[in-house]
């Protein structure tokens, strides 16, 4: 007998976009295939759009039928739309969000998150892959990139006269603005009493916005005003100091160097004190 003809799969058939589904009639018996619609002569069928397709079988006897006709529905697929692939500052994020009210389940490249919206934090390749309510699933990828951070290097910790000042520079032709701890705009600061910890964040032509090292600028202490002691002819200031020279008459006496002499000339004697970081010289008031 003449075996009825049968499409697999069938009798309907839904797929997503791009899909395709192949309808297949192949039987021993079958002499020859006749896909309607198209005329196609194979015993399978790549199908890629909707429609009803059936297919004429003749047997080697010369004897024909038709299949009943199959349903073919191809859902029209939304599409998963990342941003562009981009290059962030360094520890910037992006946020990656997918339309609402769209899908049916959606997962985000750390095969956890399930959300509309996800959080990514580069460098890397970051994936959705989301399904609609027809099972449909489209996927997309953004490449995330950083930009390399410009190191800043303002010196390192000093400890400077009171009368001194220092100069920290943070200049870079690939900045184009500063903006220092104490307020100060410029690529470079004079820093003086009474010093301070400082710090720079420039800001480069990607709109990054780049740290420096903290540098701590300390004062050395004023050097009190030195005093003479008188006992007899024994003149004596303050120990401690950097150095010493004495004066008689507004003249240095030679070798009068620490911070006791004996006066064996009558005159007025003063003593000059220079601290021991070399900072500042005081003088004495006179004595005679």
């Amino acid at each position: 007998s003449f075996p009825d003809p049968v499409i697999s799969p069938g009798p309907d058939v839904q797929i997503c976009t791009n899909d395709g589904v192949t309808l297949d009639a192949t039987d021993p018996a079958i002499f020859a295939y006749e896909w309607l619609p198209g005329g196609e002569t194979s015993s399978d069928l790549l199908v890629m759009m909707s429609g009803m397709y059936s297919v004429v079988v003749t047997a080697s006897l010369g004897c024909s039928d038709t299949s009943d006709a199959v349903n073919v529905t191809i859902y029209p697929q939304t599409q998963v739309e990342l941003p562009n692939d981009t290059v962030l500052c360094d520890a910037d994020s992006l946020v990656l969000s997918l339309m609402p009210n769209t899908w049916d389940s959606i997962l985000w490249a750390d095969s956890v998150s399930m959300g509309l919206s996800y959080t990514a934090v580069g460098p890397g390749a970051f994936w959705v892959r989301a399904v609609d309510s027809n099972g449909c699933a489209s996927q997309d990828t953004i490449i995330i990139d950083n930009f390399i951070p410009t190191p800043i290097d303002i010196g390192s910790d000093l400890t400077i006269c009171p009368s001194a000042s220092v100069t920290l520079d943070a200049a870079d032709p690939i900045f184009v603005s500063y903006l220092w701890s104490d307020g100060q705009t410029t690529s470079s600061i004079e820093v003086g009493d009474p010093g301070g910890m400082f710090f720079v964040q420039a800001t480069d032509s990607n709109g990054c916005v780049n740290s420096s090292n903290d540098v701590i600028i300390n004062i050395h202490p004023l050097l009190p005003a030195p005093t003479i002691n008188q006992v007899d002819n024994v003149l004596t200031t303050t120990a401690g100091a950097g150095s010493y020279q004495w004066y008689r008459d507004n003249v240095a006496i030679p070798g009068a160097t620490t911070n006791q002499i004996t006066a064996e000339i009558a005159g007025v004697y003063y003593v000059e004190v220079t601290d021991v970081n070399n900072c500042q010289t005081q003088q004495s008031e006179s004595i005679g």
